[in-house]
């Protein structure tokens, strides 16, 4: 089957071949790790390279505001760039738990949402589907959304077994390329770039960046991040099974429970940043800056300091959360898994040097996952500047965490809360968006004093 992905802008289109799969975040939502016999059951790779043909179903798409089209004297809709961002600081403890917030749902997608980015320097985004499919959206003049018809559609060749699926997406600083990291049919996991033309993927300019084939179907990780200088960070997990089965998240031969740090548009495929802390070690993976990590599943660059903040989801007891100095960044840092899983001590050997998270909890309460999240730099609510926003997939309940002046972190709740949050990400604006796995697409906002 052929389906034509036509753009708003260029009207170029493109030819893909469509499959469904279904079942995806199944460990997630339990947290469960698999046995043995599972494990090994899950490396035999996907063989099927024939797709069912169907007829093609046209998807309804629920925005804030139907009727409403993008300026036709500016199509692609650039703006003026934000300012350069201050880091003024974060609220103190009392500050941080008189925060009034509010989460208002300002449009809904059929689709299974994984990830969303803002294209630099305009009001467009691109909203990334667990399946493949990847739209346009637009904020109208009332606040409300408007999504695209599909821009690109990988779901031909992505696997959703498991915890795969498309995964992360980011955009260069200059707007010339989107990074798209998924699963593919045979498990292997993916980073590849498109030229962007009028906020629009061009086909036939895909190239790839890195791969590595998974042994499991879990704890695949898959975040991108760009980062202040243009480098673009890439998030995996430690293979998969119950603690680390492999020891692959303590071996820096590999790029298993890491992230990486790369250039993707110095080099072909790509270029390592002169500053990354193993260059020219030959028995260790140069583009590695952050290591010992269970599934680094949402990780974020604070832009006012370059602070990185890492969410890790944790095995059954503790879910963690770090934040690595943008002054570390370069150093290399030791999160310590599968010996601690975030302060405690597991049966495996313990590293030499390592880093204990800043902010850890346990399931006690009906947590699962954690779902890391970022620092708020918006104006709308200028009380949350400077706070790190999260939550947890199974209760999905907004918290806020803020570094005080002796270094320390404290955290609070809100009384907010979002069906399966698969991620909280902002706009050229730095206001928070925050995407329901079911589809659900909110915006965070003041609330009333």
């Amino acid at each position: 089957m052929v389906i034509f992905v036509f753009t708003g802008c260029s009207g170029t289109s493109e030819e893909s071949v469509t499959n469904e799969n279904s079942g995806p975040y199944a460990s997630m939502s339990q947290n469960l790790d698999q046995t043995e016999e599972e494990l090994e059951a899950a490396t035999e790779p996907n063989t099927s390279s024939e797709l069912e043909e169907e007829p093609p179903i046209p998807e309804e798409v629920s925005t804030g505001e139907e009727g409403e089209v993008l300026d036709e004297e500016n199509p692609c809709g650039e703006t003026e760039v934000v300012e350069e961002l201050i880091d003024s600081g974060s609220p103190t403890e009392e500050e941080l738990e008189s925060i009034s917030l509010a989460i208002n749902e300002v449009g809904r997608s059929a689709g299974r949402l994984s990830a969303l980015t803002a294209i630099p320097g305009t009001d467009v985004f691109l909203l990334a589907e667990l399946s493949g499919i990847v739209r346009q959206m637009s904020v109208t003049e009332g606040g409300g959304i408007l999504l695209s018809e599909p821009v690109l559609d990988l779901s031909w060749g992505i696997s959703q077994e498991g915890e795969g699926g498309l995964l992360g997406i980011a955009v260069a600083k200059d707007g010339s390329e989107v990074y798209l990291s998924y699963t593919d049919l045979d498990m292997k996991s993916k980073v590849i770039a498109y030229t962007l033309d009028c906020h629009t993927p061009i086909p036939g300019t895909s190239r790839e960046l890195l791969s590595m084939q998974q042994p499991s179907t879990n704890h695949n990780g898959g975040n991108l991040v760009i980062d202040n200088e243009g480098r673009l960070l890439i998030g995996f997990g430690d293979g998969g099974g119950a603690d680390d089965p492999l020891d692959y998240a303590q071996d820096l031969g590999n790029w298993f429970g890491t992230i990486l740090r790369i250039d993707p548009k110095s080099d072909i495929p790509y270029g390592v940043p002169a500053e990354n802390p193993f260059v020219g070690q030959s028995e260790i993976k140069p583009e590695i800056i952050a290591w010992g990590l269970r599934n680094p599943w949402r990780f974020a660059i604070d832009e006012a300091n370059g602070d990185l903040w890492i969410g890790d989801v944790g095995q059954y007891i503790v879910e963690e959360i770090s934040r690595i100095p943008q002054s570390e960044l370069s150093s290399g840092t030791n999160l310590g898994w599968p010996a601690f899983e975030g302060g405690r001590r597991t049966g495996k050997p313990r590293p030499s040097e390592h880093t204990l998270p800043d902010i850890w909890y346990n399931h006690d309460d009906g947590r699962c996952a954690v779902i890391g999240g970022l620092v708020y730099r918006g104006k709308e609510i200028p009380s949350l500047y400077g706070s790190y926003i999260y939550s947890d997939w199974c209760d999905g309940r907004i918290r806020l965490a803020a570094v005080q002046e002796d270094g320390s972190i404290v955290t609070t709740q809100t009384s907010l809360t979002v069906p399966q949050i698969t991620g909280f990400f902002e706009g050229r604006d730095h206001e928070v968006y925050v995407l329901g796995f079911e589809g659900g697409i909110y915006r965070l906002q003041a609330g009333s004093s």
